[in-house]
């Protein structure tokens, strides 16, 4: 009976401190924390009883997190600073990937307010795509200009990674292609190379 009690007293503790420290996640501004927090709970049993706490948790920090990411990207889509799309294109997709994260979850019921959670969820396809897009071509062309004029090992490798977000991320076809003319620019540089080491040999 006194392990049976014992064993309930730390569940209701560790339940108690799961709650405590999303909230405090929430109340530091770290709303992802708290969002991550509150999924993995709701994830293993969103009907329990002591689990309302991480409904609302969940709502309120799923709000304020979309309310500031999308401030910021606002910001920096006003900027009009090409090297702020790689900021604004994964803003909108983990947008999108905490919403896809919250609905196989819903719905969320709040017992004492007589509700299910509001979560206001947007579509962000088209913004993504259109970062995408835009994130693409900038990567592309700033690799193709730093590989014409590279002359060394660092800006080729900061060519080269590059071409492997825009490969990993944006667009296969494109990095298939930027590939190619790597290695081309590549072959260029150790020619070069071996030129210049013959020739100072020569004049030694």
């Amino acid at each position: 009976m006194k392990k049976l009690l014992l064993l309930c007293l730390l569940v209701l503790l560790a339940a108690c401190g799961g709650v405590k420290k999303t909230q405090e996640a929430l109340n530091t501004g770290n709303y992802e924390v708290a969002i991550n927090r509150a999924i993995k709970n709701l994830a293993e049993n969103k009907t329990k009883k002591g689990h309302q706490d991480f409904i609302l948790l969940l709502e309120e920090a799923f709000h304020k997190n979309t309310v500031r990411e999308l401030a910021q990207i606002s910001f920096l889509e006003k900027d009009g600073n090409p090297a702020n799309l790689e900021a604004i294109y994964t803003g909108y997709v983990r947008l999108k990937g905490i919403q896809e994260r919250i609905k196989p979850l819903l719905p969320l019921r709040i017992h004492e307010a007589n509700r299910n959670a509001v979560f206001g969820f947007q579509d962000f396809d088209t913004a993504i795509l259109k970062a995408k897009d835009g994130l693409s071509e900038y990567l592309y062309a700033n690799a193709s200009n730093l590989l014409k004029s590279a002359n060394n090992k660092l800006e080729y490798r900061q060519a080269y990674d590059d071409l492997k977000y825009l490969a990993a991320h944006l667009r296969k076809s494109a990095g298939a292609a930027f590939a190619h003319l790597l290695t081309l620019k590549r072959r260029q540089f150790v020619r070069r190379r071996r030129i210049t080491t013959s020739t100072d040999a020569i004049s030694a």
